[in-house]
């Protein structure tokens, strides 16, 4: 088993600080899981031992002070799952987690898709949102927005953290995969070369955020290349499909 490391556990963001919210992105540091899972796995399913993943879980809330989260089986699809009271894992699938519970926290599994938190700090709701490449096609940024709004949020009001995901650096797609999002618009999230198309998935995601009315100051990037740093992150195309999970949560500070 692997030794606890003194690196980071998660990065958090600062937007939502500002605002009474809390928004972390764990890193692959600070757990117990052997490699390929090394450390930080908080993945279930994929080969590491669940009394592992218990004890990252475990270590990952309490570091990062949030209350144990929701969370879903993930198809990159555009569900919407409204949870409420103490965390569990659902068996229901759900790319979408929404909660209107103050109490209660949402998270969201990544290792190349793009994670993003939202927060309504006028009414105390949050969402979190799991986009890969097809959840980026069907729009899954502008549902979670729509969502929010059916429950009376208002767009102008709300805060997004988009955390790290594969970038245009690494993502290469093909043609079909390509005109799903768009290409060649809009053309800051497309380049090609030597014949091959590489996409930014989170600024497409940014992009989305925005035409839905959040206002680009209340937009936040954590911005990291999961492919490119093995040292701080997992990525599923980097590792062949062989690798840990990051867990994005959104709850709200605690009432002083």
């Amino acid at each position: 088993m692997s030794e606890p490391s003194a690196e980071p556990m998660f990065l958090a963001s600062a937007l939502f600080a500002r605002h009474g919210a809390t928004g972390v992105f764990s890193l692959r540091h600070g757990g117990v899981s052997d490699a390929p899972f090394d450390t930080l796995n908080l993945g279930y399913g994929l080969g590491d031992a669940d009394a592992r993943v218990d004890a990252n879980l475990r270590r990952f809330v309490d570091a990062a002070g949030v209350p144990w989260p929701h969370t879903a089986r993930q198809c990159h699809g555009t569900t919407v799952l409204n949870c409420h009271g103490p965390g569990r894992a659902h068996e229901a699938e759900a790319d979408i987690l929404l909660s209107d519970d103050p109490g209660t926290a949402v998270g969201i599994r990544v290792a190349d898709c793009v994670p993003m938190l939202l927060a309504d700090p006028r009414h105390r709701r949050l969402a979190a949102i799991h986009a890969g490449w097809r959840g980026t096609a069907a729009r899954a940024a502008r549902h979670a927005v729509r969502a929010m709004q059916a429950l009376g949020s208002r767009p102008g009001e709300l805060l997004a953290v988009v955390g790290p995901a594969i970038g245009p650096c690494c993502y290469a797609v093909g043609d079909d995969t390509a005109r799903e999002l768009g290409y060649p618009h809009p053309p800051e999230a497309f380049r090609r070369t030597d014949g091959v198309i590489h996409a930014d998935l989170a600024l497409l995601n940014i992009g989305q955020l925005a035409a839905c009315g959040i206002p680009e100051a209340s937009i936040e990037h954590l911005n990291a290349c999961t492919a490119c740093h093995p040292d701080r992150l997992f990525s599923h195309r980097r590792d062949h499909g062989r690798t840990g999970r990051h867990l994005a949560v959104a709850a709200w500070a605690p009432a002083t």
